[in-house]
């Protein structure tokens, strides 16, 4: 993939992702939208504009209260179902940590010195449209399954 290609493509994905997420926070502000944007605190009888103003609401501010919430505060809030819910993905977000901190340092030099980035021929034309051309990291990254 040619790089002028794959930054505009970045940068296109990110100036949609921006004005989406304006979108959302302009729509979420309405008075009107509440019921769309916060039913549970509305159905617990709660007032979903209630800290609005002194700075308790933020973009990310619902990240400090998910990561120091309880699991008593979880079933509360969400049920059982919603605790199950995460406590399997944090199972599997701690899985996968661990997997690519004890696997990476050992999987990419077996890949990088196993001799098999050698039988991958490297490209001299860069207009070639062979399966075989790749690039250098590319190369590394298939390595292991050509």
């Amino acid at each position: 993939m040619d790089l002028v290609l794959f930054i505009a493509s970045v940068l296109t994905s990110f100036v949609i992702f921006v004005a989406l997420v304006l979108l959302f926070t302009w729509l979420s502000r309405r008075l009107g939208n509440a019921p769309v944007y916060y039913p549970n605190l509305l159905l617990r009888g709660l007032d979903p504009w209630a800290g609005h103003g002194r700075g308790k609401r933020s973009p990310m501010g619902w990240l400090r209260d998910a990561i120091s919430a309880s699991e008593p505060d979880v079933v509360a809030a969400g049920g059982v179902d919603a605790t199950f819910y995460l406590v399997f993905l944090s199972s599997v977000l701690s899985i996968l940590v661990y997997s690519g901190i004890v696997l990476l340092p050992v999987l990419l030099p077996v890949a990088a010195t196993g001799g098999a980035l050698s039988t991958i021929p490297i490209p001299t034309n860069k207009t070639a449209q062979s399966a075989q051309n790749f690039l250098s990291i590319e190369r590394l990254g298939v390595g292991n399954v050509l």
